[in-house]
């Protein structure tokens, strides 16, 4: 059973106040005017590269590490009024219930921030 990418979810993330779907496919280009967040949503991706391969229980995420290098909570996040970061992955793939077998089904995952309660500035998941 094989899954591809397919989009990148997007909310209240640097330049992307509103939840952003951002439809990808095998071979994408990212292209727009400047400001328009292009380099926002490959820091999105890498910063999940870069948590997940830090393979640390103590860090939810990891703003500054082999990739990217993003500073604090307060300048990756749009308005914090909104009090979370949302940066998801969305998914293709072929449904595992045998009677959908021939179907492609959208999976999506998403994963929330929000700047921990104490002094520390660390990110928890939500």
């Amino acid at each position: 059973m094989g899954y591809s990418l397919n989009e990148i979810i997007i909310n209240n993330f640097k330049s992307f106040k509103r939840e952003q779907h951002i439809k990808i496919s095998d071979m994408s280009v990212f292209m727009g005017a400047n400001s328009s967040g292009k380099s926002t949503a490959l820091q999105a991706l890498l910063l999940l590269k870069q948590t997940v391969e830090c393979n640390s229980s103590d860090i939810d995420l990891l703003l500054s590490g082999k990739y990217v290098t993003l500073g604090t909570y307060e300048d990756i996040c749009n308005d914090e009024t909104q009090n979370q970061i949302v940066i998801g992955l969305g998914f293709l793939g072929e449904s595992p219930l045998e009677e959908d077998a021939k179907e492609n089904v959208q999976y999506n995952v998403k994963w929330q921030f929000v700047k921990a309660g104490d002094k520390s500035g660390h990110i928890k998941a939500k």
